[in-house]
């Protein structure tokens, strides 16, 4: 292989690397975030209902 078919590869198998990471982290550390709904706007959805 030449210089630059080399350089090429490794950039490809960097960015493979990268993009994998990035969905690990993604699915598996980010799982369990849950949305809390403050209190403020919990009464002003009561309000609204009434």
């Amino acid at each position: 292989m030449d210089r630059d078919t080399k350089i090429l590869v490794v950039i490809m198998v960097v960015l493979l690397i990268t993009s994998i990471s990035f969905a690990y982290y993604r699915f598996f550390i980010t799982k369990d975030y849950e949305i809390v709904i403050p209190e403020d706007t919990q009464e002003q959805e009561e309000d609204l209902g009434q």
